[in-house]
Order: C-alpha cells, then structure tokens, then sequence
C-alpha cells in the first residue's frame, strides 16, 4: 500500500541578547556575556555569563528544550505521523452467497462454535485508522493462528488457487458475495464509519484473496468494515482459531485497538459417519464387472459353477472432520463354512502381500475366497492394492482396506468380494459374517 507521512519539524531556538551576536570570536563581550575563543553553545570549549554557563558541550538538539534567564532553545529530532491502522470491532457470518451479509454465527466479538469443514463463512472486522494519515492502495491479508496472541504456529490463510484438500484455511469465493477489492456496499457492524451505496469512509472492500493489489483509499482517522470470506478445508475438529488482518504486501498484522479482541471460531466436534450399500448385478468397478447383486447386507453368489469365478461388490461411504482423516478396516468371524465341519479357504494373498487372482486362486485349489479393495493408496504412502487385480484372504484380524490423510464428505470406498469353487470342495450352504471398522485420524 502507498501510506502518506505527515512531517513535522519542531526545531527553533532563540536567544535574547542585548549587542549583536557573533557566532566565534577570539574575544567577544557585552554587559551580559563574556565568551573567550569559543563557540556560543555549539560544540563550545567553555563560555559563561552571569545568565548561563556551557562547559565543552554542545546545544541539546535530540532532549526537546534548553533555555536560561537569556534564551529558549527548543530543539529536537522531527516528529513524524504515519498510516495506522488497528484492529476492532468484527463478526462472522453463515450467508456467504449475500454481498451484504444478514444471518450472523454470533454476536460482535462472539466466537461462533461448531464451525464444519468447508463451509464458506463471512467475516467482517472493522479496521480503525488512528493515525491521523489516510493511505492509498490499501490491501489486507488474513492470518490464523490457534493462540489468541499469535505467539506461535502463525499461517496466512491459503489462497484459493493454492488451496488443497490438505489446506486447513483457505479463501472463498460464493456467487453473489461480492468480488474481491470491490467496495463494500453497506456495513453491518455497530461501530464503521459511514457508509451507504458503497461510498463513505467506512465502506472498506471485499477480500477473497490475500495476494491480490488493491486501489483503495483507506481515509485518516476512519473506521473501514472490511470483509473475509474463507472456509476450513482441513482444519483440526474442535479447535478454537483466531484471525487478524496484515498488510497483504508486508504481512504486518494491524495491531488491536484498544481493548479489542481477534476475531475467532470453534470448529466442530469429531464427527464420523460411515455407511454400506449394496451394488447392483453388472456394475464395473475395480477391473470387475460384478456377476451378483449386493444389499448392505448381505452378498449372495447364488450356486457356484466349478473352476469360474463370480464377483459382488459393496460400497462404503465415510464422511468425517477429523484434521488427519480416516481409516476403514475389515475382519470376517469365521471362516466360509457349512455348518457340517467344511470351509472355503481364502485365496494365497494376504492384506499385507496381494497377489493376482490367478496366482491367488490355483487351478488345483478346493475353492477360493477373498476380497480386493479399491484404494489406491493406504496408511503410510502403501499402494500394495493400487493394481485392480490383487486379491488377499479376510481373517479374523482386523486389516486396512480404506484411507484417507484429510477430512473427507461422502468418500467412497468399493469392496470386491471374489469366489471360485474347485470339483472337489464339498456341496452346500457357506456362509459368514464380514465386519467394517471406519475410525477418524486426529
């Protein structure tokens, strides 16, 4: 931003003397002096009067005044007044989508609660100018910060070019809700300047970015109301964060005024919703084209034909706040029996060491079981089931079979369970139970 000083120089001296000064002289004396091969109180050797004495000294330029019976010397350095602008009153808002916004979260200078993930939010804060010095193209930048005095773990708010799913603040922009350094049309805190239509010193602008430049003329000694529209992507569940503006070019935070505080938030509690449905008969998911219909709960193969596989799928959705994500996981109770003493074996692949299914399920087995997930990439960066064809065995440990690093809203995992009987497996009913364990990662 472009700031303008005011300078004013506080610099005078006089000094009454009754017969004409001389700035040196070897020699120079009248009824109320006498000065011998010195300067007059500059960077004098010594000089002295029945009215004032200076001793190897100089006139006092930096400590304001000096003065005798015979003279005033007011001196001092130049006093300058800058651009200042503080932080004060602010409010946050639901209805990202109004220029003006009406459906507060809170009260003024009330942190609002239970503030979900990627939920676009208003934020407006009036910025008081105390400097006396207006300033022109003025720009501000958020800043978030889990101490309410910014002493550590300080981040900008994320541009939304920048933003990720990993990003835990970042900018909005919602239709309708203003466009980034337009001029606010009309203010909603109790304590901006003036502001009607979009003019008036206490019209401050809109920000959806804290990189962007900015025209405005920010006035002396007003009170702008400025607005932030962000949202959490990642950010840790039930969590107080605190907000402030910065100079957008120099990232110096605008001090508070007076007793004020930062604007703050508190994220919502841990929440995990986990769900399972079924998938219907020729659905391609997983490098299969699934044989079977599935409910959430149960998958049917119907009656196995010898030495051909038959596929069903299911369809897990998670959604979760938690800062680090989730992990699902999938243990059976038993293994695939009949009631009479007679099992299906699990394929050769473990959850650990899939394998293809040809190298899973041998020609010569009695019969084959197991299950592919589809998740690319699991805990710790593993992408041992990124390839479609790779089968491992359920046991009765629970092993992973979904992940995700962030918070996530209807994720979905698909499940595929596979099966194939050999001429030798013993005819009848198998059956067990599969179970799922989704747990969030803070």
């Amino acid at each position: 931003m472009t700031r303008r000083t005011l300078g004013i120089l506080g610099a005078a001296a006089v000094l009454a003397l009754a017969a004409p000064f001389l700035s040196r002289a070897d020699i120079a004396s009248s009824t109320h002096f006498l000065v011998e091969d010195s300067y007059v109180g500059f960077f004098s050797g010594s000089s002295s009067s029945t009215d004032f004495q200076v001793l190897s000294g100089a006139t006092p330029f930096v400590n304001g005044n000096a003065s005798s019976a015979s003279f005033l010397d007011h001196a001092g350095p130049e006093n300058y007044a800058d651009f200042a602008p503080r932080s004060y009153a602010w409010r946050w808002y639901s209805d990202a989508a109004d220029e003006k916004p009406v459906s507060p979260l809170a009260a003024e200078n009330v942190a609002p609660s239970n503030i979900a993930s990627n939920q676009a939010i208003k934020l407006r804060i009036d910025i008081r100018e105390t400097g006396g010095v207006g300033a022109d193209n003025v720009k501000y930048a958020l800043q978030y910060s889990t101490y309410s005095d910014f002493s550590a773990a300080v981040s900008a708010v994320t541009d939304i070019g920048s933003c990720v799913a990993s990003s835990t603040w970042c900018y909005a922009s919602v239709a309708g809700g203003g466009t980034d350094n337009a001029v606010v049309s009309s203010t909603v805190l109790s304590t901006s300047g003036p502001c009607a239509a979009g003019s008036g010193t206490g019209c401050g602008t809109h920000n959806t970015s804290g990189t962007s430049t900015s025209t405005f003329t920010q006035a002396a000694s007003s009170t702008a109301e400025f607005e932030f529209t962000v949202q959490g992507i990642a950010p840790s569940a039930g969590t107080t964060y605190f907000f402030r503006p910065v100079y957008a070019d120099t990232g110096v935070p605008a001090p508070l005024y007076a007793t004020s505080s930062y604007p703050s938030l508190l994220t919502a509690g841990a929440a995990l919703t986990f769900s399972v449905s079924g998938l219907p008969q020729g659905t391609s998911t997983n490098g299969v084209v699934t044989g079977v219909s599935t409910t959430a709960t149960s998958i049917s193969f119907g009656t196995l034909v010898i030495a051909t596989s038959v596929a069903g799928a299911q369809r897990l959705s998670i959604t979760t706040n938690a800062g680090n994500g989730y992990e699902i996981y999938a243990y059976q109770d038993s293994p695939l029996t009949d009631g009479q003493g007679h099992s299906i074996p699990g394929v050769a692949g473990t959850n650990v060491s899939p394998l293809p299914w040809t190298s899973a399920c041998l020609a010569t087995s009695t019969a084959c079981y197991g299950y592919h997930p589809g998740s690319p990439v699991l805990a710790g960066g593993s992408t041992r089931f990124a390839a479609n064809d790779t089968y491992a065995a359920l046991t009765s440990t629970p092993a992973e079979i979904g992940y995700g690093s962030v918070p996530v809203s209807s994720s979905t995992v698909d499940v595929v369970y596979r099966i194939q009987a050999g001429a030798t497996q013993v005819n009848g009913s198998y059956g067990d139970n599969v179970v799922y364990v989704a747990t969030p990662s803070y």
